[in-house]
């Protein structure tokens, strides 16, 4: 669930970022962050009081005028204590709206699980062709938290789709977008299995310590089982700085793990970019919400570029905790820091991998989903 696993983090949060009230602008982000604050605090005491509404937390938005918008399942009891603690400090009532709707985001993730699980399992079968040619036509899955739905992402459907759709997922909360028909994944790096290479102003995503030892997250978009045997030295600027020691690449991620080698190389703990944002060491993201303000730093490019989360939790290939955004990248981003502001700081979120080609937008691999491999540390 989107808020509790920002709380099991220290210092994390959710947050979004958009812009629907006619002259009044509200700051939506520092609100979602106050509510996140109230609630960790919450979980960290002895008696906790919003147990309730973490149970029924369906995710949020910020409209068009900042306002932030709470979907919670119709079943809190009472938001009075949380409303109090929040205006105490210094949320307005009419910068946060609560609504109704039928499920929660444990509920839709669910779902969207069973939904994707069906379809990769039928393209694998290829039992009927009719139903094996529809299931490829679906290319990715997410939760809409403003319309309370499971999203299928599809590719060329025709009627009959459709109604394959209703037989197999009818029971289940869904809506259909369509994509355009050249949507298609591509993947740039600068860093290539098996050889030297030179990262220039440096598709570096962040430093890091992988069980204690010290390197640096990019990416390279290979299965390869880096061992001893299959080592791959890394440089930079012609210099010879690591080694490639651990990396996924399996449908559900795509990083590299590189370990300092050269001990008159230091990985800075900003981005390397100009202007320089300075990273928090110890604070990263779990997730992030629609429309939240994301920065990427690739070395395509001298300047930060900035975009918004477009889905969290997207489901592409086997993988279901994708963060898809639409800052602008260049082919040989890949492995690029992405990064956001949260109560102040900039955190780090993860890491470019590619383009989603035909929809202007950009996927990555979460610092969270890294940690589910290998025992990841910022320092």
């Amino acid at each position: 669930m989107c808020i509790i696993e920002a709380i099991l983090v220290l210092h994390m949060s959710c947050v979004i970022n958009a812009a629907s009230n006619n002259s009044i602008i509200y700051d939506g982000s520092n609100v979602f962050n106050t509510l996140n604050s109230i609630l960790a605090n919450d979980m960290l005491s002895e008696k906790t009081q919003y147990e309730d509404f973490l149970a029924s937390y369906a995710g949020a938005i910020i409209d068009e005028s900042g306002k932030l918008i709470v979907y919670l399942e119709n079943n809190v009891t009472s938001l009075s204590g949380l409303k109090e603690e929040l205006y105490e400090k210094n949320v307005a009532v009419s910068s946060i709206q609560f609504l109704d709707v039928e499920f929660s985001y444990n509920e839709l993730k669910a779902y969207k699980n069973v939904m994707w699980d069906f379809v990769t399992q039928t393209k694998e079968n290829e039992i009927n062709e009719t139903i094996y040619l529809w299931a490829n036509k679906l290319q990715a899955t997410a939760i809409d938290p403003a319309s309370n739905r499971v999203e299928l992402y599809v590719v060329g459907f025709e009627e009959e789709d459709y109604d394959l759709c209703e037989q197999f997922f009818g029971d289940y909360p869904y809506e259909i977008e369509i994509l355009p028909e050249e949507y298609r994944l591509q993947e740039d790096t600068t860093i290539k299995p098996g050889q030297s290479v030179t990262s220039t102003g440096g598709s570096i995503g962040f430093r890091c310590k992988l069980s204690g030892v010290e390197g640096f997250i990019t990416a390279t978009h290979s299965s390869t089982d880096y061992n001893v045997q299959n080592e791959v030295s890394v440089s930079i600027g012609g210099v010879v700085v690591g080694k490639i020691t651990a990396g996924k690449y399996d449908g559900m991620s795509d990083f590299t793990f590189v370990e300092l080698t050269n001990p008159n190389y230091d990985i800075s703990a900003t981005t390397n970019t100009s202007p320089a944002y300075t990273l928090n060491g110890s604070n990263y993201v779990v997730s992030l919400p629609v429309g939240y303000e994301v920065f990427m730093a690739g070395c395509k490019s001298s300047s930060v570029r900035e975009g918004t989360v477009y889905r969290d939790g997207y489901t592409i290939s086997q993988g279901s905790d994708w963060l898809v955004c639409d800052y602008p990248s260049q082919s040989g981003d890949s492995g690029g820091c992405i990064f956001a502001e949260v109560n102040g700081d900039y955190c780090i979120v993860g890491i470019h991998d590619g383009t989603l080609v035909g929809t202007g937008l950009d996927y990555a691999t979460k610092l969270s989903t890294m940690r589910g491999y290998y025992d990841i540390t910022l320092y």
